[in-house]
Order: C-alpha cells, then sequence, then structure tokens
C-alpha cells in the first residue's frame, strides 16, 4: 500500500505516529464526506427538477445560437455572448418571443456581423478559417440528447 507506514522506535514514538495517521486519515474521511454530500444534493436537484430553470435557460441559448445562424451570422456562438436572453421566452411551438426583436436592434447598429460582404479584412482575419475546438459543456449535451439532436 502507498499510506503504508512503518513505527518502529519506542512505544512513545509509535503512538505518535498512529495518532498523526488517525489524523490524516479521519481528515482525508471528511473531505470524502463533504464531496459526498455535495454529489447527493446535485443529483437530488436533478432528480427533483429544480434544474428546469436552467434547463430552459439552455434551450433559450441553443435555440438562439440556431436562430442567427439561419439568418446567416457567421459567429453565432460569439455573437450571442453580447445579446441579451432577459425577457425571451419560448412559446407553445418551442419558438423564440422577444429574441427577433434584440437582434433587429442589434442588425441596425453592427450589420457587418450579419451580412459577410460587409465585413472589413485584416491581421484578424488571418486565422478564420482555422478549426478551433468547442469545450464540451455536459449540460448543453445532456439538453440536446433530451431535444433529440444528439
Amino acid at each position: 500500500m502507498e499510506n503504508e507506514e512503518t513505527f518502529e522506535g519506542t512505544l512513545e514514538e509509535q503512538l505518535d505516529k498512529v495518532k498523526a495517521a488517525l489524523k490524516r486519515a479521519q481528515k482525508e474521511a471528511k473531505s470524502f464526506r463533504t464531496e459526498r454530500d455535495e454529489l447527493t444534493t446535485r443529483v437530488q436537484e436533478l432528480e427533483s427538477g429544480d434544474n428546469t430553470s436552467e434547463l430552459k435557460g439552455e434551450v433559450i441559448k441553443m435555440k438562439a445560437e440556431k436562430y442567427l445562424e439561419s439568418i446567416g451570422v457567421k459567429d453565432a456562438s460569439r455573437v450571442l455572448k453580447y445579446l441579451s436572453l432577459d425577457g425571451v421566452e419560448t412559446d407553445e411551438d418551442g419558438k423564440l418571443k422577444g429574441f427577433e426583436e434584440k437582434v433587429n436592434a442589434v442588425k441596425t447598429d453592427l450589420p457587418e456581423l450579419f451580412d459577410g460582404k460587409k465585413r472589413t479584412g485584416g491581421a484578424g482575419d488571418a486565422f478564420a478559417g482555422g478549426h478551433v475546438e468547442e469545450k464540451r459543456d455536459p449540460l448543453r449535451d445532456q439538453v440536446r440528447r433530451a431535444m433529440g439532436n444528439g
């Protein structure tokens, strides 16, 4: 075992080593209990449906991103960071309500984001064609699987 200790020396020295080892084991056990309790709480939240607002927000974000892509925005996820999703809801058909108005407001101020012909070139575009690996978000993956977009 890697935590194996030898208890050599006088009885007092051996007792001190045993007490120190016990203290370390108790500290480690406490950290494991804390981690277990945190994970148990998170599992209960997920099972009880308390995460519906979080999931709803992710669904709205994904639908907003898809909408931006459908109207020709090249970097939809990047543009979405600058658009507020406050007040954006989904209707009975699953379509976004209130998002198109926000997009139109930005479209008038920054038309180059929506029309590739209006984009300006330069050194900033030198790596635009390169492959950028997207970070995986487990919650977003779970929402995509739940929506059947796998």
